[in-house]
């Protein structure tokens, strides 16, 4: 995939730094063709002195091949004129703004070509997971391209725009409750008797290690089976968990992280219109 013209980040942020920090260690592009733009100089400086990208604190130039928009959704308003300015024809755009639809991004820039990204947090060590929206006419090749950028920081999967609000409280917020299942797993342990710096090795490691074994398997459920056997501890323990209906909240969280996500797209296209 050529990138004759580069690639500019606007906003530096948690992860927008973690996107740019990604691509120029995986030398998908030269890192001098990688301009970050943000308001903030310090940040904008020490991430171009340690990456050799080119810092920026306006969008006062146009030549770049791709563009990601990495800010918070509630700071797109003031920045559209400069958005607009920047005219888009031919050009990929794509926003990782929670919220905001390909509809009103393409009223934005009606001449650019978007995307819609949805990353988490473990692309700060390029172990994330990003889903991938567009229009259905977008070409093979932007699509490429798109992709290309991500996998710097994990894995891509493709997905209709209309269930970007699940995804959102899926693999958005789930890291998070995979943080409160290992915290509640570790205090545990330690009410047990267990010396914490063991109980957070022990848990830490086990998540790993199961989640290793998920991604081979094509079945959790029978990854589950296998280590539960009758009238065992792990019996034991599942048991304790449904009866305080432990399957049962993590899909309520999902349902009710989902319609939060709802809601608060019909905010931001509120502040668009």
């Amino acid at each position: 995939m050529e990138w004759s013209k580069g690639l500019v980040v606007i906003g530096a942020g948690q992860m927008g730094g973690a996107l740019i920090e990604g691509i120029a260690r995986a030398q998908l592009l030269p890192a001098a063709s990688i301009r970050i733009v943000d308001l903030d100089r310090p940040r904008v400086e020490a991430l171009a002195e340690r990456l050799g990208v080119r810092p920026s604190v306006t969008l006062d130039e146009a030549d770049f091949d791709a563009a990601i928009v990495a800010v918070k959704p509630q700071a797109l308003p003031s920045l559209l004129p400069a958005l607009q300015a920047l005219g888009g024809k031919g050009k990929c755009f794509i926003s990782i703004a929670a919220g905001v639809r390909l509809e009103r991004l393409s009223q934005i820039l009606p001449q650019a070509k978007w995307l819609r990204a949805m990353p988490n947090l473990p692309a700060r060590i390029g172990k994330g997971v990003t889903a991938l929206a567009a229009a259905s006419d977008l070409e093979e090749g932007d699509w490429g391209r798109a992709e290309a950028l991500f996998r710097c920081v994990g894995t891509t999967l493709r997905i209709d725009e209309s269930l970007f609000d699940v995804v959102t409280a899926l693999s958005g917020s789930g890291p998070a409750y995979v943080f409160a299942l290992l915290e509640a797993q570790i205090e545990g342990a330690v009410r047990l008797g267990l010396p914490r710096p063991s109980a957070e090795f022990l848990a830490k490691q086990t998540l790993q290690g199961a989640a290793a074994l998920a991604l081979q398997e094509s079945s959790v459920s029978r990854l589950r089976e296998e280590v539960t056997s009758p009238g065992g501890t792990t019996a034991a323990g599942l048991f304790a968990l449904e009866e305080r209906g432990f399957r049962h909240a993590l899909m309520l969280a999902l349902e009710k992280a989902t319609k939060r996500s709802e809601e608060i797209a019909r905010w931001i296209d509120s502040l668009l219109s």
